[in-house]
């Protein structure tokens, strides 16, 4: 994987969605997520990285993640079990050379009302 400067979005369970640009290596991604890294492909364009074992280690449940992934697979068959856990990251599908693409400023706007929630204080 070589190194290149890509938009991506970090969503933890709570807090900040992180809009991030830079080099996203596998050591980093692992770092995110919090061990290791499944990939699961949301369309053409978006892939969802989170860790492969969330659930089994009682990750917290990521209510922005799930509502993201539940809205951008509406029209397929995607079973999502009890929801998505931990920290995951969004960026583009892979290029015909395998490396990851720059998340798309449509997806960011997309759910911009969805990555926003839990984010202020009242």
């Amino acid at each position: 994987m070589s190194e290149k400067k890509l938009v991506h979005l970090i969503v933890p369970p709570t807090g900040a969605t992180q809009i991030e640009v830079g080099e996203l290596t596998l050591p980093a991604m692992q770092t995110i997520v919090g061990g290791w890294v499944e990939e699961i492909i949301l369309d053409d364009e978006v892939v969802m990285l989170c860790n492969e074992e969330g659930k089994h280690i009682g990750l917290p449940y990521n209510h922005r993640a799930t509502r993201i992934v539940e809205e951008e697979t509406k029209n397929r068959m995607v079973n999502l079990g009890s929801g998505i856990q931990g920290t995951v990251i969004f960026l583009g599908t892979c290029d015909y050379e395998g490396e990851y693409r720059t998340l798309s400023g449509l997806f960011i706007n997309r759910h911009a009302l969805v990555l926003m929630e839990g984010t202020t204080e009242a």
